[in-house]
């Protein structure tokens, strides 16, 4: 409709005689800006307001930096004053945000195989078929991927049919609409969680978390697509749960890469996801940003945490290893291996019980690859080793790489 983008659009295909680029160029942006200035008169909503077209202001600033380049113009000190709409003309004329649900979806498919290409045509129609607001860019080695969908597992899985997936990110729409209501302001503390498998995230976010990074074992968010994130709680202050000691360095990198003008970030020591779930549980509503972040790193420091996996190849330190045999890790470290799945599960507890003889609560995180009915064994199996006052729990994780994850608290 006429007063949004497409009024600069159309004031943009005027032809005008320019002898120079940079003389073509004003003139662009003079229409351009002249065109923003028009739309509040072409939508009353946006005159009631005292506000331009955002869309339409986006063009126009866009071109304006495409001059000061052909310029070499440098980067204005100051950014431009956006001006603020008034809360209580919204409360009072009922113009509030289109409700949202879901979450805002992204991510990258490179193209696999022997000519690397990606099907756009048939990714665009994959995706539409699983969510709305699908956009796709890129060529025919690469594609970003952009929707809001209510599954975002199920898109990031559908991708992997077109090539190979990365740069995962998922923002609940909710939570977002809800931070920029006009009585909220801006949320005091926001928290995201580097996460993966659909369980786990699942549980995240019923503990409060706002946003997920995708990532984990061999996928390693970027301190940029962690501040990115961060930035997407539209908090004053958020908590980051890293949840793999490999992460948490980009986290702190992020931290220091916001700077004074972002949200401040306050990482919590968290080295697995069990210790992130621990943390959350311990988080205080009412206490500051400071205050939890170190609530929560003590909640996920005592948590003793462990895994099961498969030997990628053989070695012989610390423990002897074949390929694809499965051990376990306790705290980071190789403590046991056995022929069988299950056997090394029992080893892994029984090594913790032993480390932590007074715990009382032991929970299994079954991955991905692990069966509905191979859990139910492997849970058995468990009761039946541990002493009557531990409780045993079955969570269903979904990570990829372990099949089984386990916290003793």
């Amino acid at each position: 409709r006429e007063g949004t983008i497409l009024s600069v659009s159309d004031a943009l295909s005027e032809q005008g005689g320019a002898n120079s680029i940079i003389t073509w160029a004003e003139g662009v942006l003079e229409r351009a800006q002249k065109a923003v200035d028009r739309t509040p008169d072409q939508l009353p909503l946006l005159r009631d307001a005292g506000v331009v077209d955002a869309g339409a202001l986006g063009l126009s600033m866009f071109l304006e930096g495409l001059l000061w380049g052909l310029r070499g113009d440098p980067l204005p000190d100051k950014s431009h004053d956006p001006g603020t709409i008034d809360p209580l003309w919204m409360a009072e004329t009922g113009a509030t945000l289109a409700e949202s649900s879901g979450f805002c979806t992204e991510f990258v498919v490179d193209g696999v195989g022997e000519n690397g290409t990606v099907d756009k045509a048939a990714l665009t129609r994959s995706m539409e078929a699983l969510g709305e607001s699908v956009l796709i860019v890129g060529d025919r080695l690469m594609a970003h991927v952009h929707l809001h969908t209510t599954d975002p597992e199920a898109a990031f899985t559908e991708g992997t049919r077109f090539g190979q997936v990365s740069e995962e990110k998922v923002d609940d729409l909710a939570a977002q609409q809800a931070a920029l209501q006009p009585s909220a302001g801006l949320a005091r503390i926001g928290i995201i969680a580097v996460a993966s498998g659909a369980g786990y995230i699942d549980e995240f976010r019923s503990l409060g978390v706002s946003v997920i990074v995708r990532g984990g074992q061999t996928m390693n968010p970027s301190a940029a697509a962690i501040l990115r994130a961060a930035q997407g709680t539209h908090a004053q202050d958020v908590l980051v749960l890293p949840n793999n000691v490999n992460i948490r360095p980009a986290a702190e990198q992020a931290a220091r890469l916001a700077g004074e003008d972002g949200p401040r970030l306050h990482v919590v020591g968290t080295g697995s996801q069990p210790e992130g779930i621990a943390a959350l549980m311990a988080r205080m509503q009412n206490e500051s940003a400071e205050v939890n972040a170190k609530l929560m790193t003590d909640a996920a420091t005592s948590l003793l945490a462990g895994a099961v996996t498969y030997a990628a190849r053989a070695i012989d330190e610390p423990i002897q290893l074949l390929q694809g045999q499965p051990f376990a890790v306790l705290e980071s470290a190789i403590v046991a291996a056995a022929e069988t799945l299950d056997d090394t599960l029992c080893l892994l507890v029984s090594k913790m019980l032993t480390q932590a003889p007074s715990a009382s609560l032991l929970t299994l995180y079954r991955g991905g690859d692990v069966s509905l009915g191979e859990s139910q064994v492997a849970l058995e199996l468990i009761r039946q080793a541990v002493p009557e006052a531990v409780e045993v729990e079955l969570v269903i994780g979904g990570q990829p790489h372990y099949p089984w994850e386990v916290s003793l608290e």
